[in-house]
């Protein structure tokens, strides 16, 4: 879940090592409009660049918002995702990432929704069949420039299907190979 901005611009609290890693067995859950607290598009982290609602179309330079722990990652930390072929930037306060970090579990949990309207239960519905197995996935964390990108929608109310998982998502990859 996310919270709105407080109003503060939180700068980015990069670390010294800014290399291009993989971290594994994460977590995967997708959050949009209606189950985001308050529901709308509203994040806790506006990123330079960013406006103050969630979106992104996966590529680097838009990427799509994500939500975590702070110390899983830094607000505002770019990160690759290839279960996506997308590409997504820390902006969101996720409660239960905050409780899984505590335990050392990884969890992220990704924007899938319009930032102008929401697709109520149906989208709820969609969001879990994103959701792959717990502890699952692979992310990469200061990834390069020039991936592989997908710009598709994950949940769009407008389409039918309304619900592009089987087309959304990519479940052969080799994370090794992103980091060369």
């Amino acid at each position: 879940m996310v919270l709105r901005d407080t109003g503060s611009l939180l700068a980015r609290a990069g670390t010294t090592n800014n290399t291009c890693q993989t971290m594994d067995m994460v977590t995967m859950t997708f959050f949009g409009w209606p189950d985001n607290s308050p529901p709308g598009a509203g994040k806790a982290y506006t990123c330079p660049g960013r406006g103050p609602t969630s979106g992104g179309t996966g590529d680097y330079d838009d990427p799509v918002t994500i939500a975590t722990a702070i110390g899983e990652l830094n607000v505002c930390d770019t990160i690759y995702i290839p279960y996506l072929k997308k590409y997504g930037i820390f902006e969101g306060y996720c409660q239960d990432c905050i409780d899984d970090w505590k335990e050392r579990k990884r969890r992220i949990d990704i924007w899938t929704g319009s930032s102008q309207e929401g697709g109520g239960e149906d989208q709820n519905t969609c969001e879990r069949k994103f959701t792959p197995t717990a502890a699952s996935q692979t992310i990469i964390r200061y990834p390069p420039r020039g991936l592989d990108v997908n710009k598709g929608s994950l949940y769009d109310k407008n389409t039918q299907p309304t619900c592009h998982k089987d087309t959304q998502t990519f479940s052969n990859y080799n994370a090794e190979s992103y980091c060369h």
